[in-house]
């Protein structure tokens, strides 16, 4: 694979990550007006998901951006968030679309901007 390939892969996936965050930060606007029976069920306070996904998600588009344009910046931030994600999603959403979906992607996203990063080098072609 190339270096540009695993970098519009990981720009890509962070840009859908990103949308699909913002999203769900959207959503808990519609959550704040539902019954009380139901918002009992969402474990944070809605506005607190609202600043978390807009800023999360914004923050994953403006680095799907720049892994896209093959930007320096936009790959370690895209490296940075993916990791976050890792390491956040397992321990939070155990269930459900978020649980399911964002691990497998966050790894494929750090995998391939981790790819653009380093390339196929190994260490002994690095001690040559």
């Amino acid at each position: 694979m190339k270096k540009t390939t695993a970098a519009k892969l990981g720009g890509f996936s962070l840009l859908a990550l990103g949308l699909f965050e913002v999203g769900g930060g959207l959503l808990a606007l519609v959550i704040s007006e539902a019954p009380p029976e139901i918002r009992a069920t969402i474990p944070w306070h809605p506005v607190f998901a609202l600043w978390l996904g807009l800023v999360f998600g914004f923050a994953r588009i403006l680095a799907g951006y720049g892994s896209i344009q093959m930007k320096k910046w936009g790959v370690v931030a895209g490296v940075l968030l993916s990791m976050e994600t890792v390491v956040v999603v397992p321990s939070t959403f155990t269930s459900g679309l978020v649980g399911g979906l964002a691990l497998p992607v966050a790894l494929l996203t750090l995998f391939s901007l981790l790819y653009a990063m380093l390339g196929s080098d190994t260490l002994r072609d690095l001690a040559d």
